[in-house]
């Protein structure tokens, strides 16, 4: 009788599936983009030290070094508006979105415009520089947006709203004006925008009201050129993009295509201004029909070039992961990855934005749903997650046929690096999809010494399915640039 083959676990580049049984389980907090075919332990995420009173929402980054975050986003709190650890302003009701534009912050908030400014001599805050007055609403969702003809455009409601602003000396508030509008058909409210070429693209509800959005089977993108008028008037806008989802979430431009999430079952696009295709479908829960996802205006962002980063909002359970999601779009299977923000063990997450502030450091705002629960902005830095919190979870492999079971012996481990001081691997298993998985061993540097392969006994009897739970770990003492590099594991 012919020994059976071994049973190879790799392919780490093919990221995380809904359900083991398509692929990798889960792929938490580990690094599996910058080196097709390694595993490494990702830069973990630690909370930069403010807890705010209401869920971040909005944040952006001056020439100055300043940072700005805007709480109170999406009706979640009463909002705040920092300039890095210091509050500017309190009480601001409904707040939407902040960006920086002629040297002030502007805020949309409920049915208004506000500026702190002029940031670089003796900034004031002046609210109702444009209010309801002026033709303003507090629906959906008053996003800002700066448009590359230097004007500031807002969502407003059933409209998108271009802005004028002359900017003034220190002590006086800048002049704002409504210069144009654009009047969407009947039944579209904005909730998001980004600028594609010489056009706007406007993302839109069917629900005035931002959180009631998701009830009616509307999700379209308009393209505008910026001239006044409605929409369907000879030369003012194209045909829209229309979704089959509820509602648009969020849109990103990047490399001359628009990244879209819209629904509440993850799912992400890829638009060129006419055409569309799904390119991407979160994997926060095992069966998703029942269990719904939010994804807010401003939690996507485009990190390095190469990935697209996805704040994925709900209430955790042991069927449902919500955080931080990452997406490789320079790889046309478009993998995912998830990494944990500073409080993995939070029930209930919020991401209310995301941004990539450099080349090594993303920023997440978010909190964790509890009434009295905290309210944080995470970021990366030089360390990698420790303790074993770096885990893949591999998919499901059919060991045995018929009636038959498989029993196992052995295990190897190989690694592209050999194992450094502080670095560890444990490696435990489990039958079927649902069980907790059970412990079998833990290698170490200190146990196994500088080595790129690990051969061990692996004693498993009796099974039908099979599947691994991999666990990296690097100490804080070792050398800055290393990291456990895994390429494969086999058990016979």
């Amino acid at each position: 009788m012919a020994t059976p083959k071994p049973i190879e676990f790799n392919g780490w580049q093919d990221g995380m599936k809904n359900h083991p049984i398509n692929g990798l389980g889960l792929v938490k907090n580990v690094d599996i983009f910058e080196n097709s075919g390694i595993a490494k332990i990702q830069n973990r995420m630690v909370d930069s030290g403010l807890v705010y009173t209401a869920l971040p929402g909005a944040e952006v980054y001056d020439t100055y070094g300043n940072t700005w975050t805007l709480t109170g986003g999406y009706g979640l709190g009463t909002g705040t508006l920092y300039k890095n650890t210091l509050a500017v302003e309190t009480g601001i009701t409904n707040a939407w979105d902040i960006k920086i534009y002629k040297d002030y912050v502007f805020v949309s908030h409920a049915d208004k415009v506000a500026a702190y400014g002029p940031i670089s001599s003796g900034p004031q805050y002046f609210d109702d520089l444009l209010t309801s007055a002026d033709g303003l609403v507090d629906e959906a969702f008053g996003a800002l947006l700066v448009g590359q003809d230097d004007f500031l455009y807002r969502g407003n409601g059933n409209f998108v709203t271009k802005i004028e602003v002359t900017a003034a000396s220190s002590g006086t508030p800048p002049t704002v004006a409504i210069s144009t509008s654009l009047d969407l058909p009947d039944g579209q409210y904005v909730t998001c925008m980004a600028v594609l070429g010489t056009n706007i693209m406007i993302g839109t509800c069917g629900s005035p009201a931002y959180a009631d959005r998701y009830t009616l089977p509307t999700a379209n993108i308009y393209p505008w050129n910026r001239q006044a008028g409605t929409l369907g008037n000879a030369g003012l806008a194209d045909l829209p993009i229309i979704l089959n989802e509820n509602s648009v979430n969020s849109i990103i431009n990047h490399a001359n295509r628009l990244y879209v999430s819209a629904g509440v079952k993850g799912n992400i696009y890829e638009a060129d201004g006419v055409n569309y295709r799904k390119i991407a479908t979160i994997p926060y829960a095992k069966y998703n029909y029942t269990i719904d996802s939010i994804i807010y205006v401003n939690a996507m962002s485009v990190y390095r070039g190469t990935s697209l980063l996805v704040g994925v909002s709900g209430s955790n359970s042991t069927v449902a992961t919500f955080g931080l999601y990452e997406v490789n779009i320079s790889n046309p299977k478009y993998p995912i990855s998830f990494r944990d923000v500073s409080d993995p063990d939070s029930n209930v997450t919020y991401v209310g934005f995301l941004n990539n502030k450099t080349d090594t450091v993303i920023r997440a705002g978010w909190w964790d749903g509890t009434g009295g629960g905290g309210k944080f902005v995470d970021e990366t830095d030089s360390v990698v997650y420790q303790s074993y919190s770096a885990i893949i979870e591999t998919e499901l492999q059919k060991v045995a046929m018929g009636y038959t079971k498989r029993t196992f012996q052995h295990i190897e481990i190989n690694l592209a690096d050999a194992l450094e001081a502080g670095q560890g691997i444990k490696v435990s298993y489990r039958s079927d999809s649902s069980s907790d998985f059970t412990l079998l061993s833990t290698w170490t540097f200190t146990t196994r010494g500088a080595v790129s392969s690990i051969v061990d006994s692996f004693p498993i009897a009796d099974i039908r399915y099979l599947q691994l739970k991999i666990e990296l770990d690097q100490g804080s003492g070792v050398t800055s640039g290393k990291n456990v590099s895994l390429i494969s594991v086999f058990v016979w």
